[in-house]
């Protein structure tokens, strides 16, 4: 397996890549670059991506029938490159050809991620070689996004939408096609039988199943991740007052989540994978209680709370995973093989979680009348507390519910 870990997880960084550009440059670059009205260019990419979202239980449905997981993304990283080459070179209708292409990248990352998640859950049946095949994803994955955010400003184009852009699609263009050759001739094969469960009986089956509470409490734990992701900058703005230190503060997080994953790895051969990933929960909550007491000038103090939630990332990316890779082994031993449903559910979540943190954070600070110009002083008192209290109270949700799931080993 030692060759297999890096083979596998070589696709991760590659994915990462993706990421970053799409959620921070890319709306930049249509509204100010290309000249799409900003609320337009708003509204096209939450139907893109609420359209893109009802696709990962479809893909990975379908991908349990052909009982292959490699083709899906052989077409979707082709598709990918094709997609993402025309997104950041926008012809005649750009708001048109923003919604065309954007559809084209968001779904083939689908093609690529659903199949490629399912995968980890059929190289090996060992319960603890699964956690080590999601720590070498996500570490690679971490090493990607930090990538993504380091190169333009190491080249000096951070400030420049296009050209960053067309930098980091250069990595992606180098990136995916290694990866590919990687994990086409350094992992084995799914070895699965034609899927015949029709689709909604699937979904069914998931959600009638004690399974039901492991996908919800990620979806929980997901949205309490995405609340602060979607406030980070407003409050390291308008309450530390240091937007300059936002980039030191996103590469600590990285790095003490990829720091963290021996210690995980480790404490969850001692007290099993759901209970570290419930203590993991348990620390992040205790590191944003104290955010309601920072303000200007504490960010020695933040620094603290970034490398303790950033030390609990480590789990929630690794830990989930892998408890949903023994999952989906559990369904195949009662004959029902729903790896791709279950991991397509699982990238539902978090792109529905992703768009929630968004609307509920935004529609809350619209509710307080904020302002990033001018912010007021009630409107800061509302970012603080949705910053510091919303992670705590969908953790705490999600605790409960993962607590009532009964892992098998």
């Amino acid at each position: 397996m030692k060759v297999v870990y890096p083979s596998y997880g070589a696709l991760g960084f590659a994915l990462s890549v993706v990421g970053i550009p799409l959620f921070m440059y890319l709306p930049t670059f249509y509204a100010s670059d290309v000249g799409v009205d900003v609320t337009t260019v708003g509204i096209i990419l939450l139907l893109a991506r609420s359209i893109d979202m009802l696709f990962d239980p479809i893909i990975g449905h379908y991908s349990d029938r052909l009982g292959k997981r490699k083709p899906f993304m052989v077409v979707g990283s082709l598709t990918l490159l094709i997609g993402y080459y025309a997104l950041i070179h926008p012809a005649s209708h750009p708001a048109l050809w923003l919604f065309v292409f954007s559809m084209m990248v968001y779904i083939s990352w689908s093609l690529i991620s659903v199949p490629y998640m399912a995968l980890s859950s059929e190289i090996t049946t060992d319960y603890h070689e699964k956690t080590l095949l999601s720590s070498w994803r996500e570490i690679l994955a971490i090493l990607g996004m930090m990538a993504s955010l380091v190169i333009p400003y190491t080249l000096g184009i951070s400030d420049q939408n296009g050209k960053t852009l067309e930098s980091l699609y250069v990595v992606l263009l180098i990136s995916l096609p290694i990866a590919l050759m990687l994990i086409l001739w350094g992992v084995p094969n799914s070895k699965l039988p034609v899927h015949t469960t029709p689709f909604r009986e699937g979904i069914k089956i998931v959600f009638q199943s004690n399974g039901s509470n492991l996908v919800i409490a990620y979806f929980l734990n997901a949205l309490a991740n995405a609340v602060p992701s979607t406030l980070f900058l407003y409050y390291v703005s308008h309450i530390l007052k240091v937007p300059e230190k936002s980039g030191l503060f996103l590469l600590l997080y990285f790095s003490a989540g990829i720091a963290a994953l021996p210690f995980w790895n480790a404490l969850s051969r001692r007290m099993s994978k759901k209970n570290s990933w419930i203590a993991s929960m348990a620390l992040a909550c205790v590191a944003f209680s104290f955010v309601p007491f920072l303000g200007e000038g504490d960010s020695s103090w933040f620094i603290l709370i970034v490398a303790f939630s950033g030390f609990s990332l480590g789990a929630d990316l690794v830990l989930s995973s892998s408890l949903q890779a023994d999952l989906a082994q559990r369904f195949a031993r009662q004959g029902e093989h729903l790896s791709g449903v279950l991991f397509g559910l699982w990238g539902m979540g978090t792109k529905l979680s992703l768009a929630l943190g968004v609307g509920i954070s935004f529609s809350i600070l619209g509710w307080f009348d904020f302002s990033p110009a001018s912010p007021s002083a009630k409107s800061l008192i509302a970012l603080i507390s949705l910053y510091a209290l919303a992670p705590i109270f969908f953790k705490i949700l999600s605790m409960i519910v993962l607590w009532r799931y009964n892992e098998i080993k």
